[in-house]
């Protein structure tokens, strides 16, 4: 889950193919869908983009409306965002070619192909790439379960969603992106908790009473030492089966990393700053 915000390192003849499919004559309002040619991508990018495109459709449609104060608006506005200004692209060559037609002001989602240079920057699965032209998310194309790559989309999704509307900067101070980092794992947790139906928040509750930990530092140390059968109980909640790949399984990891620590500190006083310090631990620079 780790994200770079940089300048878009491509030239611009690259840009507008990303945006519009074409270089050619003055860009289009909307790019063309039209424009890219079916099966010309890889079946592994193919499967791997399908998985993401059919497991945040599910959980999509599993978001209740906004109503004041509910836990799942922010995952409502996500998905709003998502069906309203994001769209899919993929890469050719050196050159990137929209799959469907999207707002120009939006984001795009791309899976990387195997082999492709873009991986050798990538620190982990995801990388976001924006500047003042462009805003888009490059995927791995690691196998991910179907619930799975809906619940990692959203988080990745929170960020995009800042972006594009403003709410981070391109260059964020250290606070500004904690607490995006913050807003995304809220998500990410409210997300799981519909696709489990309650199950894995409830889990979680059960391994925290278990621990009885005193403080964060007290609670970090048992997550850190999760043993395999705890692990196999909170995947156990999910409608997902046995990761997809070793990514999946690290991110998972990651994930119940974050949530168990979300699940402890919502319940304390000062529950959002020592959440926020967990954050910054984990992440020591951005």
């Amino acid at each position: 889950m780790h994200r770079r915000i940089a300048p878009f390192m491509l030239a611009a003849c690259m840009l507008a193919a990303f945006a519009f499919a074409g270089c050619a004559g003055t860009p289009p309002t909307r790019p063309s869908g039209g424009d890219s040619i079916p099966g010309e991508a890889s079946v592994t990018t193919d499967a791997v983009r399908r998985m993401y495109v059919e497991g945040f459709a599910a959980l999509a449609a599993s978001v209740p409306p906004q109503e004041p104060g509910s836990p799942y608006n922010r995952l409502r506005r996500i998905v709003e965002f998502m069906e309203d200004r994001v769209r899919w692209a993929e890469i050719r060559g050196d050159s990137y070619f929209a799959l469907e037609a999207g707002s120009r002001d939006g984001a795009w989602l791309v899976v990387v192909p195997p082999g492709h240079e873009s991986l050798a920057i990538m620190r982990g699965a995801y990388m976001i790439e924006a500047s003042p032209s462009i805003t888009a998310l490059l995927i791995k194309p690691a196998p991910v379960t179907a619930p799975w790559a809906g619940i990692f989309l959203v988080h990745e999704a929170s960020h995009l969603l800042d972006l594009v509307s403003g709410k981070e900067p391109l260059d964020p101070t250290r606070a500004q992106f904690l607490m995006g980092e913050l807003q995304a794992y809220r998500a990410e947790l409210a997300a799981a908790d519909i696709l489990s139906r309650g199950a894995l928040p409830a889990r979680i509750d059960e391994l925290l009473s278990a621990w009885a930990a005193r403080g964060i530092d007290e609670l970090t140390a048992h997550v850190e030492s999760l043993s395999p059968g705890d692990r196999a109980s909170l995947d156990a909640t999910m409608p997902a089966g046995e990761p997809a790949s070793p990514s999946e399984r690290a991110l998972r990891d990651g994930f119940y990393y974050l949530a168990i620590h979300l699940r402890f500190t919502a319940a304390r006083p000062d529950g959002e700053r020592e959440m926020l310090d967990a954050l910054a631990r984990l992440y020591p620079e951005h």
